[in-house]
């Protein structure tokens, strides 16, 4: 019997972001998918139920912690994790009062990345 492939979802509004997340993940064993706004985000977890959810804070449209919020009413055994280019201490402890598992500065390093990957799915 074979294990199932961990599934993790990208959720950000920049491409760059995206590209850089599914470059450092390109020879893991996880599925992987993407989504350019909180709204179709929500609806890649909805139709795929992932383990794993990255979350950016400032999207146009729906907002990070909205997504997070509807996240947890969907599946709250889903971890997610915030990564953001405006963390602060503030925005840290909201988005963890939000149901964020942890939180992510931007720029990080592929290293950063892949530790918050293992810790996220290890949490799962």
């Amino acid at each position: 019997m074979t294990e199932q492939r961990r599934r993790i979802l990208l959720i950000d509004d920049e491409e760059v972001v995206l590209d850089s997340c599914l470059a450092i993940l390109e020879d893991s064993e996880h599925d992987v998918a993407v989504a350019a706004s909180g709204a179709e985000g929500l609806d890649k977890v909805r139709a795929w139920n992932p383990d794993l959810v990255f979350v950016d804070l400032k999207m146009p449209g729906m907002p990070g912690m909205q997504v997070l919020e509807e996240i947890r009413t969907l599946d709250p055994t889903i971890v997610c994790v915030v990564f953001t280019g405006f963390a602060t201490i503030a925005s840290a402890v909201e988005a963890m009062k939000h149901g964020a598992y942890d939180f992510l500065a931007k720029p990080f390093t592929p290293d950063e990345f892949r530790t918050l990957v293992r810790r996220g799915l290890e949490q799962r």
